[in-house]
């Protein structure tokens, strides 16, 4: 993060977003850092039926709720006083958690297939987030999806891999 803009748009881009959770998490990182209103957030997926999720924004709370401790130990070890409650509300009785309206109305989700179709949005990004996803393509189609990223991203923009891609 210590390379993104000091003023203007700060455009992030989660490739293969699925539904949402870690766009929605970038978001809080964002909100945290009082940078969250100079934010842009792009997820894109194949998948339309988990971009309708996402743009929701609302998870099963019981399957999900080992983020609260997640949550808790990240904030806590960046210094950040941000309770769980503060970007999701929690109705135990219908299992159900739902990001804030003030985070659902930053990332727009977008269809897109990473073997044959270009960035659905026309600027330049900060920061892009691939994890899990070139795992899934052979050595000639990585370089072609690299290269389309590479495309949309500012000189200085940064790339943040999964494990399995780095």
């Amino acid at each position: 993060y210590q390379k993104l803009p000091k003023s203007g748009t700060i455009t992030f881009w989660h490739i293969g977003c699925s539904v949402g959770l870690e766009t929605y998490s970038n978001l809080i990182m964002m909100h945290q850092m009082g940078l969250l209103d100079r934010c842009r957030s792009i997820g894109t997926d194949i998948n339309p039926r988990v971009l309708n999720i996402a743009r929701n924004g609302e998870y099963a709370y019981r399957f999900n709720m080992f983020f609260r401790d997640n949550f808790d130990a990240v904030m806590k070890g960046c210094g950040f006083d941000a309770k769980f409650e503060d970007y999701f509300d929690i109705d135990e009785k219908a299992d159900t958690m739902r990001a804030k309206p003030f985070l659902l109305e930053r990332p727009k989700f977008m269809v897109q297939n990473l073997v044959t179709d270009k960035a659905p949005f026309p600027y330049r990004v900060d920061m892009v987030f691939i994890r899990n996803v070139m795992i899934y393509f052979n050595d000639k189609l990585q370089n072609q999806i690299i290269s389309m990223i590479h495309s949309k991203m500012y000189d200085n923009a940064a790339l943040v891999l999964g494990k399995q891609e780095a």
